[in-house]
Order: C-alpha cells, then sequence, then structure tokens
C-alpha cells in the first residue's frame, strides 16, 4: 500500500526516481509513522515533492524531516544566529546545498556568557544525515572561521 503509492506518485511527477518503495513503516507512540525509504534518492525525490507526495494520502498528513543536531566548538560571538540570512551564508561558504542547514543557536544564552568573551560553543540542526557527514568530514564555516563538528 505505501509502496503502490509512492510509485503511482512516481508515475505522475516529473523527474522522479525510478522504482521508489517504502522498505519499512514503523509506528510510534505519538501515532504517527516513520517511513524508511529505498535509498538516498527517493528520500530527497519525497523532500522535493513534499505537496505531491502529501495528496496521495490523508489532509491530516504532515511530513516532518528528521533534523540532526550537532555541536561546533569555539565560534567567534559575532556569528548572529537569529539573522536570517545567516544560515544561507554558512551553507555556502561551507559548500553544503541550500535547505540542509536548518538552524543554528548558542549553548549558554548570550546574556550568561563573560564579558569580553570571544569564542562560544553552537549547535547546528542539519536536515539529513549526509549534511552532517560532510561537515563532519570537511568542516564548517562560520562568520569566517572554518572549525570542526562532533556529535551531541
Amino acid at each position: 500500500m505505501p509502496g503502490n503509492t509512492s510509485t503511482q506518485m512516481a508515475m505522475q511527477l516529473p523527474h522522479s526516481p525510478p522504482n521508489p518503495t517504502v522498505i519499512r513503516a514503523k509506528c510510534l507512540q505519538n501515532r504517527g509513522i516513520v517511513y524508511e525509504l529505498s535509498s538516498l534518492q527517493v528520500t530527497c525525490w519525497v523532500s522535493k515533492e513534499k505537496a505531491a507526495f502529501m495528496a496521495g494520502f490523508d489532509r491530516t498528513l504532515v511530513i516532518k524531516d528528521r533534523a540532526v543536531s550537532m555541536i561546533v566548538e569555539y565560534m567567534p560571538v559575532t556569528h548572529s544566529p537569529d539573522a536570517l540570512a545567516e544560515n544561507r551564508i554558512i551553507e555556502c561558504e561551507s559548500r553544503l546545498e541550500e535547505g540542509m542547514l536548518l538552524s543554528t543557536r548558542w549553548i549558554k544564552p548570550l546574556q550568561r556568557h563573560i564579558p569580553g568573551q570571544q569564542v562560544a560553543h553552537i549547535v547546528a540542526c542539519f536536515c539529513m544525515m549526509e549534511a552532517t557527514n560532510h561537515a563532519i568530514r570537511l568542516g564548517i564555516v562560520i562568520a569566517g572561521k572554518c572549525t570542526w563538528v562532533r556529535r551531541m
């Protein structure tokens, strides 16, 4: 059934991957369902075609991307995680695909930083594991400084 729906969607939508299928579905305690798709290509396709994919299901369906949080150490306090365009700048400078970095925030709020503090740690949330692996391997550039990323 879920596999049939995704196959029907593939026939209706352009640029669909070959033979998209659901490998496994897991029911959560909050009545949600987590689908494991057949490949990364299918996952990316569903993420890009959310509206069309959701049209094949009940109106109450909501697709949520799984966020992966990572720690970025010793970032200059000049970084402003609240700035709207900051995530796109970070993605561009770090050679990440657009939309892969969901958010950044200070671990400790700015008002609790020591006066004169120059660097602090932040939490960066990525939407896909591949983006996280890229940041771990190659580092990430924030406020002009390249630093390493590690798991929380």
